[in-house]
Formats: structure tokens, C-alpha cells, sequence
């Protein structure tokens, strides 16, 4: 078999393999949360729910508060995009594959968030701050007791791990 024909097949054998990446990665490609469904008096069961079990729980006084990360993707329709995807691989031979799968991985893999929500003694939201993996704010509510009067903000951009929207870290008033 001559060289040619060789290098022929590995690089047909190569691009079968490649096919595909970017299919797969679209057709797997995480679901939207729905995190603007959290809300004030919602229960702990609801918000784990929406957002996913909490990274970290902390108890401070009679309030509860969940850290959550969780990854927002995008609707089920931009799934469509597997069909440019599949005529670029079968037009291309599979090259389009060099173009297609980067942008599958860095473009629509879906965007880091993270948040924290605060409960009372009986699990009920009392306030919320979710963010952006950039600490832009997402879904806020201060959090307020039984008669609405606000006792505490979330601290804006605050990590994973550390406590948030405690009596303890808010400013007197």
C-alpha cells in the first residue's frame, strides 16, 4: 500500500471519530434553571428543586442559608443547531468539526451561577441573591421577616462558603 493511501485512510479513519463531538456535546448540552421561579415564601423543597442540592448549608440563629452553584444552560429549541452541525460534518467530510466543536465547548456549554437563599424555622424563603459567574446579579430579593421589613442584604458577590444575608453580616439600621 503506498504512503498516500495510508495517510488517506488514518485521516478518514481520524475524521469518523471526530465526527460527531460537536453533535454530542449539543445533544447533551445542560437544560436552562428556572432560578427565577425562587421566591419569597417558597419552600426549601422548591428552591432545591429549581436550583439543585446546596454546595454548603449554615445555620446562624433560627435562619437557615443554602449555597447553591449550578450551571444555566440554554432552551430546548437552540438544540436545532445539531442540524447545521450534522450538514456542515456531512458537507465537510467531518472537517467542519475543526470549527464546530470549539465553539460547541466554549460558546453554548451553559454559564456558571451561584447563589445564596435564606430560610426561616420553617423552610420558607425569606430572601435570595443568585449571580453570574462575572458577580452580576441574577435574581434578588433582600432578606425580610414575617412582616416584610427588610433585616438583611446579601452581600453582593460573596463566595461560595461563606455565609451570606445574616443578621450578622448586614449593617445595623
Amino acid at each position: 500500500m503506498s504512503g498516500f493511501k495510508k495517510t488517506a485512510i488514518v485521516a478518514v479513519v481520524g475524521l469518523t471519530v471526530l465526527q460527531g463531538c460537536s453533535i454530542y456535546q449539543a445533544v447533551h448540552a445542560p437544560a436552562p434553571v428556572e432560578y427565577k421561579q425562587v421566591s419569597v415564601n417558597s419552600t426549601r423543597t422548591e428552591t432545591i428543586s429549581r436550583l439543585g442540592y446546596p454546595k454548603m448549608t449554615d445555620q446562624k440563629n433560627d435562619l437557615k442559608i443554602d449555597s447553591f452553584e449550578f450551571l444555566d444552560g440554554y432552551n430546548s429549541a437552540s438544540k436545532a443547531r445539531v442540524i447545521l452541525y450534522l450538514a456542515g460534518d456531512i458537507v465537510t467530510l467531518s472537517l467542519a468539526e475543526l470549527i464546530f466543536w470549539p465553539i460547541e465547548a466554549n460558546v453554548f456549554d451553559g454559564k456558571q451561577c451561584r447563589g445564596t437563599v435564606t430560610y426561616d424555622a420553617n423552610d420558607k424563603v425569606l430572601g435570595y441573591e443568585l449571580l453570574s459567574k462575572d458577580n452580576k446579579r441574577l435574581w434578588f430579593s433582600p432578606v425580610t421577616d414575617s412582616s416584610g421589613k427588610v433585616i438583611s442584604f446579601p452581600i453582593p458577590g460573596a463566595i461560595i462558603g461563606k455565609s451570606t444575608g445574616t443578621l450578622e453580616e448586614s449593617s445595623s439600621d
